[in-house]
């Protein structure tokens, strides 16, 4: 029996001159990867596939670093998983509530979780 459902509760999607948003919240390597444990990124249409979504969200944290990155910061190596791998292996929560990532959608105002797999599980 799974414990996964296509059932999401979200907020009404904003009006077109309102930007859409989702919060991502990144747990254990996914943090590490993304550099922050959360953070909220506009969608560029609503519902958008989580697939797509997915799939899009390593170029939005690109996008997002690029844009608060301070000119004095000193460039660093970076030694941390990539988004892309740690999300192939992630589970996914839409507000709380498992999903597939193939048959979900997020809508404006949702919370997206990352559950990388923990203790090597």
């Amino acid at each position: 029996m799974s414990t996964e459902t296509n059932t999401q509760t979200s907020t009404p999607d904003p009006a077109p001159e309102a930007a859409a948003t989702v919060t991502v919240c990144f747990y254990a390597s996914a943090a590490e990867a993304a550099g922050a444990e959360q953070l909220t990124f506009r969608l560029q249409k609503s519902p958008t596939p989580l697939d797509e979504f997915i799939a899009a969200l390593p170029a939005l944290l690109a996008d997002h670093q690029a844009s608060t990155a301070r000119a004095q910061d000193p460039p660093t190596g970076n030694s941390s998983p990539s988004l892309e791998r740690v999300c192939g292996r992630s589970s996914f929560l839409i507000n709380g509530t498992r999903v597939n990532p193939e048959r979900a959608v997020v809508h404006h105002g949702d919370q997206l979780d990352i559950l990388p797999p923990f203790a090597g599980g």
